[in-house]
């Protein structure tokens, strides 16, 4: 797995502990190697295709990155948000937390 010196501002600090956070971010990362090029998905939508694996990680260390530099309060809360969603209380959430529904 592509895991370069450089990957520190991502969450839990490594790939593996990004792909976890993502998931909790309701991503739903998945990928698979077709006629030689490399289809990255989120759910069954197409994010990124490439022709090397490597490039793969180096997709998932941004998308992790961008996550990273959240202050933590901001990321709870949508760590939280995402949860509501997953039991089906996200209306509840947003009215709770004082946010507009539009």
């Amino acid at each position: 797995m592509f895991n370069p010196k450089f990957m520190t501002n991502i969450p839990g600090g490594s790939l593996q502990l990004s792909l976890e956070s993502l998931k909790k971010l309701l991503w739903n990362l998945s990928w698979k190697r077709n006629q030689g090029t490399w289809l990255v998905f989120a759910g069954d939508r197409l994010l990124f295709e490439t022709d090397t694996e490597d490039a793969i990680w180096a997709f998932i260390y941004g998308l992790s990155s961008a996550y990273g530099v959240l202050p933590d309060p901001l990321l709870r809360d949508f760590e939280e948000y995402c949860d509501s969603i997953r039991s089906g209380t996200n209306v509840e959430f947003l009215k709770q937390k004082g946010w507009r529904l539009s």
